[in-house]
């Protein structure tokens, strides 16, 4: 295990251990991949923003100018294909174009990094903007997202739980939990929000400490499980270069030698 433990870990961890071993553990240099480099140049350009250093009003030009050198990586074939590049980027540029900030909110800390402790480990994060309600006085935990509507509400659950964690920041700083808990979806141009419930706190705490003596118990060989899915191999994973599963032909084979086995036992 690394040193400190993060969110991010902890679902590299769950999503395909031999990923974690390679990237954390084995030296292998993570790779990026397009989707992650659009969410990364969209979240710099709304700190920018936040911390007063650029006006709401160039967004669109800095977007603009620099999305082709930030997004160097390409997009899923299937995807490029039909265009997806330019719709991610005219995506974004509406929601820039159309961008107000938080009317009714004041904003308290951008890009806050913290340090907190999880099953006998540090627990580290990033929280996007920490906002306060000037009607109620209660805060607001935002993290920026680049996924689909569609996307998000598949895994609603597994997201809020990266926010209910970050959650424990302000109460060990601020002396209380926040009122709401947001998604912004720069995508969508929308948002995605709840209460802040105690239960669904103690649900992500208790899920990241087994995740975490998960990872304490591993042995060495344990690391080596793969766990292939192949959106996520080929496009997504940080290993997929040093990894056969990183590779859409293995994956493409594995279909065909599935099928034909599948008919192979169907009885005549």
């Amino acid at each position: 295990m690394d040193q400190h433990v993060s969110f991010s870990q902890l679902m590299q961890a769950e999503q395909c251990p031999y990923s974690y071993y390679l990237t954390r553990m084995a030296g292998v240099a993570p790779r990026d991949n397009a989707f992650a480099q659009a969410g990364k140049f969209v979240h710099s350009l709304l700190a920018q923003w936040a911390k007063g250093e650029i006006r709401a009003s160039s967004l669109p030009d800095r977007w603009r100018e620099g999305y082709d050198s930030a997004v160097t990586e390409l997009f899923p074939v299937y995807l490029e294909n039909k265009g997806y590049r330019k719709k991610l980027y005219d995506s974004v540029m509406a929601y820039f174009s159309a961008f107000r900030g938080f009317p009714g909110y004041q904003i308290v800390s951008v890009e806050q990094q913290f340090i907190s402790s999880l099953a006998g480990e540090r627990f580290v994060g990033v929280i996007d903007l920490i906002l306060k309600n000037e009607e109620t006085g209660g805060y607001v935990l935002v993290d920026h997202k680049s996924s689909s509507l569609a996307s998000f509400n598949r895994s609603r659950t597994v997201m809020y739980r990266q926010l209910l964690l970050y959650a424990k920041y302000l109460a060990d700083h601020f002396g209380c939990f926040p009122e709401r808990l947001q998604f912004n979806l720069f995508r969508e141009s929308s948002a995605d929000e709840q209460p802040f419930r105690p239960e669904a706190y103690v649900e992500a705490v208790q899920w990241a400490e087994q995740g975490i003596r998960v990872m304490k118990a591993r042995e060495l060989p344990d690391w080596f499980e793969c766990r292939p899915e192949q959106f996520y191999c080929t496009c997504l994973c940080a290993a997929r270069d040093s990894c056969p599963y990183g590779n859409y032909q293995y994956h493409r084979k594995e279909h065909y030698e599935r099928k034909e086995r599948s008919s192979e036992s169907i009885p005549a």
